[in-house]
């Protein structure tokens, strides 16, 4: 997964911490999945569907409802109005994967 210079914020949900960064991370191209979106064009929340999609090898309807783990509503708020530079990082786990969502438009997801 990404290093980061430090850890930001820790927010609990039901699944787990929810880590939101605000430090540029170290993004290599070593994840199992990564995705580069257009907020304005696709919100946060379906890029994290269709990204769990690919590395689960299944249809988005498939992916267990993200909603058990993080609102989907203010993860879309906050990636897609957070600055860019530097941008926001929001990570959790959900289904067994690290998924990382950056106010950039970056999605990546790795196995836990």
């Amino acid at each position: 997964m990404a290093n980061r210079e430090h850890c930001g914020t820790v927010h609990e949900s039901n699944q787990g911490p929810l880590r939101l960064d605000r430090t540029v991370a170290n993004m290599t191209d070593d994840h199992l999945v990564s995705r580069r979106y257009d907020w304005d064009d696709v919100p946060p929340i379906v890029g994290v569907v269709e990204a769990l999609s690919d590395a689960d090898d299944t249809e988005p309807n498939g992916i267990p409802t993200l909603a058990e783990t993080v609102d989907p509503e203010p993860l879309n708020v906050l990636c897609a109005s957070a600055s860019t530079q530097p941008p926001v990082t929001v990570s959790f786990v959900h289904a067994g994967y690290d998924v990382t969502v950056r106010s950039d438009g970056f999605v990546a997801v790795d196995t836990v």
